[in-house]
């Protein structure tokens, strides 16, 4: 629960195994009354824990100061229900580039399963398309760069954002143009550039689902349709 005028300072991961233990006897017995509140209302460990990640640093900047929790928070009981009933906080916004690269694998493990399944239909196996590795990397970074702007498009406030109808406009052209080249790509017969066989397809899926699983995770990235915190004033 940090406070107001903290909330723009820099997200650091907290380690509750190193911050636990500089409790004062007092406070740790506050958390401890508080974890159990929290454990009797089902709250599941892996919320529980989030909740504390927030809490600890600002307890023992409390503490620092000679101010016990249950004279900030008030009861454990008090400070639990608090924490059930708070409206759970949406995704926050991360580096524009780490969005659009985490989306682009994302993509690309859907385009790849698309052209995979594709190459094991009979009537498209010598259709062409753009079933290259590189074709299929960069409509994935296309993708994910349009959509990752778009997202922070509908993010802005209504009276700052570009104009919407030569916004769409300009990805629509965009979108033939890179179709048109990422096709050409194809025809010219490299590893990088061929189209790959259905298996290949595939591993690539898994491979390129996999680094997106871990930067979600690393990152602590919001979902794909999931809106971000208004940006700080």
């Amino acid at each position: 629960m940090a406070k107001k005028g903290e909330d723009q300072q820099p997200v650091v991961e907290v380690n509750l195994d190193e911050e636990l233990p500089k409790l004062s006897n007092k406070n740790a017995d506050y958390v401890y009354r508080l974890r159990k509140f929290l454990k009797e209302n089902g709250v599941s460990d892996a919320r529980e824990t989030e909740m504390l990640k927030e809490l600890i640093p600002a307890i023992l900047k409390d503490q620092a100061a000679g101010k016990p929790a249950n004279t900030v928070y008030g009861s454990p009981s008090v400070l639990a229900t608090r924490l059930i009933n708070a409206p759970k906080s949406k995704g926050k916004q991360q580096p524009f580039w780490i969005e659009t690269t985490d989306l682009a694998f994302s993509f690309l493990a859907i385009f790849s399963i698309i052209y995979g399944v594709l190459a094991l239909i009979p009537r498209t196996k010598n259709s062409g398309g753009a079933g290259g590795l590189l074709s299929l990397a960069l409509m994935a970074f296309f993708a994910a760069l349009f959509f990752t702007y778009y997202q922070r498009w509908a993010d802005m406030d209504k009276k700052q954002r570009p104009n919407g109808f030569l916004l769409l406009l300009g990805t629509f052209a965009f979108i033939v143009l890179a179709s048109m080249f990422t096709t050409w790509l194809t025809r010219i017969n490299t590893p990088i550039t061929a189209n790959m066989p259905w298996y290949a397809q595939f591993i690539t899926a898994v491979v390129a689902y996999g680094i997106h699983y871990w930067m979600k995770k690393k990152f602590n990235l919001r979902n794909m349709f999931q809106a971000a915190d208004a940006p700080q004033k």
